[in-house]
């Protein structure tokens, strides 16, 4: 079984044992996937999906990951179907499923463990891929932005899934509105997420 459970650990509990850590903290999902090991992980406060032993969603950024969704889907007021590359934690999708006008939410996803780990976090994403809307594509993002022919209206993307100067190129082949994307920058201290910032770019 690999480590992705413990490793950084200490980073995002502070300056706790081994034996601390193991004492408060429970693990409730774990898989190797085909590309990542899977971890879900609860303590008192916090739950959280580690991908490889790093956290990719958690109570802690729960507002960030939910900004995305739903500064994605204000920017694009008319949007119909809407492109989402990475589920993570599912945040981002159950932001973007909270609008009504919305009729198709497509996420594109490479790691089918993910997707199986979902239902440890309904507490943060609401159970959203009971959602008819939502449709899970496994695939590599950068593959699928360079080979679909679907049209979106709007498109949510993580740069540190694509390239910055990558991601625009890719999606202008599949997509003609809005793309937004979301840079997290985070120093994985004790702390957690330590700086955050958006940027918004409008496709040619």
């Amino acid at each position: 079984m690999s480590l992705s459970a413990v490793l950084y650990g200490n980073s995002h509990q502070g300056r706790l044992t081994f034996g601390e850590v193991a004492a408060t903290t429970d693990l409730v999902f774990a898989e190797d996937g085909v590309n990542d090991s899977i971890a879900v992980v609860r303590t008192d406060a916090n739950v959280s999906l580690r991908i490889n032993g790093k956290v990719d969603a958690s109570t802690g950024d729960a507002r960030t990951q939910l900004l995305l969704g739903h500064f994605g889907s204000r920017v694009s007021h008319y949007a119909r179907r809407v492109l989402i590359v990475g589920f993570g934690g599912g945040m981002t999708a159950s932001a973007v499923a909270r609008y009504p006008d919305v009729e198709e939410i497509d996420c594109v996803e490479i790691e089918p463990a993910v997707i199986r780990a979902a239902p440890y976090l309904e507490d943060l994403n609401r159970g959203v891929l009971s959602d008819p809307r939502v449709h899970v594509i496994f695939d590599d993002a950068r593959n699928f932005l360079l080979t679909s022919r679907e049209k979106y209206d709007l498109i949510i993307l993580s740069p540190p899934i694509l390239g910055s100067q990558e991601s625009p190129r890719c999606s202008r082949m599949s997509i003609t509105p809005p793309l937004v994307s979301g840079s997290r920058q985070a120093e994985y201290l004790s702390s957690g997420c330590s700086h955050t910032h958006w940027n918004r770019q409008i496709s040619a």
